[in-house]
Parts: structure tokens; C-alpha cells; sequence
């Protein structure tokens, strides 16, 4: 480190050329370490590339870093660390409680375990059939005949040509039937 005319400390980092030959010549290795050490379970969610990276800047952080050891072979080893490093850092994140990645389950799995959003509770449903019935009492023969037909999943054109009437008229039934209901 240097300071310049200021007084501010100055980083000298390793210039591209001898960061890109380093990362060239130990880079298969930091991988290697890198795979070995990550769990098939967490591959889906980690790309090695991503480990290999922070491993090398946090290598570079330093800019004496390479001049710190004897020969090559110390420093393949010492960023091969770094990377393992940083995979059991990220290992044990996800196995915190948390976010256990143990804990996951498909789609499938969990559809039957939980309640659908977008479904009422059992009780608003048949609270919603008594204040349904109630209302239908009230209406012609035609209007609970095409409410039912709709409720079974025909589009307006079918329930018209089942109940002989008219498609406007039918939906003119259902547009009734809904402001009644949000009444």
C-alpha cells in the first residue's frame, strides 16, 4: 500500500494479466474443491461458478496476497480453502431451520397438506348455500335452473339452449343474481 499526495492509503491490486493467469492456472482446481464440497441437494440452488468468484475476490481483497507464499502449490491450496470456505458458509445457512433446504417438498407434496388459497372455509360455504337458497326461493323457476347450469360449468350460450332462452337473457339472469348476492 501506498498513499498518495493526499494521504489516503492507495490499494494496489494485481494487475488483469497476472489475475487472469492466475485464475487460469488454479481456477480447474478452486473448482474442483468447490464441487467436491457442495451437496447434491444445494447444486440446484448454487451455480460453482458463483462460489469460484467470491473465492477469487476474496483472494484479491488483498493485493500482497500472492506474494505471501513460497511457492504455487501453497497458493492453489490457501484459495482451494477460501472456496470450501465459502460453500460450508453457505451449506450452513441453508441448513439453518430457517431455511432448511431439507424442509423443501414438491408441489405435489404440498397441495395436499395445505388449504388452497382461493378456497372459502368449509363454513363460508355453507353459509353462502343458505343465503343462495333463501334468495332462489324468491326468484322464478328459470333463474335457479340457470344458476345451477352455470354452477355445473356451461358458458351462457349453452344454458341458453338448454333452457330455451335467450343468451342476452341469460345473462341478464346472472348479472340480477350477482348484484342480489353483493346486496
Amino acid at each position: 500500500m501506498q498513499s498518495d499526495h493526499s494521504g489516503a492509503l492507495r490499494v494496489e491490486v494485481p494487475g488483469q494479466d497476472v489475475t487472469k493467469r492466475l485464475v487460469a492456472r488454479y481456477g480447474p482446481k478452486v473448482l474442483n474443491t468447490i464441487r467436491r464440497y457442495l451437496p447434491r441437494i444445494l447444486r440446484s440452488k448454487f451455480d460453482s461458478q458463483d462460489f469460484a468468484q467470491m473465492a477469487w475476490l476474496s483472494v484479491f481483497r488483498d493485493p500482497r496476497c500472492v506474494e505471501k507464499f513460497e511457492n504455487s502449490k501453497a497458493f492453489a491450496a490457501f484459495v482451494a480453502a477460501v472456496a470450501a470456505n465459502k460453500v460450508k458458509m453457505a451449506l450452513r445457512h441453508c441448513l439453518r431451520q430457517k431455511c432448511d433446504v431439507n424442509r423443501e417438498c414438491g408441489l405435489e407434496e404440498a397441495v395436499g397438506h395445505e388449504p388452497v388459497a382461493g378456497e372459502p372455509r368449509p363454513s363460508a360455504a355453507v353459509a353462502f348455500r343458505d343465503e343462495l337458497g333463501t334468495m332462489l326461493e324468491a326468484r322464478p323457476e328459470h333463474y335457479r335452473q340457470v344458476l345451477v347450469l352455470r354452477s355445473d360449468g356451461m358458458s351462457t350460450w349453452e344454458i341458453a339452449q338448454q333452457t330455451n332462452l335467450n343468451e342476452t337473457t341469460v345473462r341478464r339472469i346472472l348479472r340480477n343474481m350477482l348484484k342480489a348476492l353483493q346486496e
